[in-house]
């Protein structure tokens, strides 16, 4: 597999077209919005999905003002928007609309072997052992 760095909107942009072209794509998140169910250099697998089809709980990709990968609150059918939510946050997102999904998370793959080699070496560093 092809390791390959984009901006976010790039990565929308490039996930909204192979997603709406039904492929899956996985690619690694980062931030902290989603903890404890993602964490900065997970990587998640999407699907295609439609806003009908989804259920509140599962994780969204949507490209509103900053592609966003959060927890679905609500299908509000009246407005045709998505709300959404991260996990470690106190407020919903701003209402997205039903176009502005890229698709459903449907498989989280966490590198645990990475994070703990780089907390052994940030541990490391502070003990002035390396």
């Amino acid at each position: 597999m092809r390791t390959i760095r984009l901006g976010a909107g790039e990565l929308a942009g490039l996930a909204s077209e192979i997603v709406s072209r039904g492929s899956p794509l996985a690619f690694r998140v980062q931030g902290a919005s989603m903890l404890p169910a993602l964490a900065s250099g997970d990587r998640v697998v999407l699907a295609p999905a439609e806003p009908g089809d989804l259920v509140p709980g599962e994780i969204v990709m949507t490209s509103g003002s900053r592609p966003l990968v959060h927890r679905l609150v609500r299908v509000e059918l009246e407005t045709r928007t998505l709300v959404t939510r991260g996990d470690a946050l106190d407020e919903d997102d701003p209402p997205v609309p039903f176009e502005l999904l890229v698709g459903r998370v449907v498989a989280v793959k966490r590198p645990l072997l990475s994070r703990a080699r780089r907390r052994l070496g940030r541990l490391l560093r502070v003990l002035g052992l390396r």
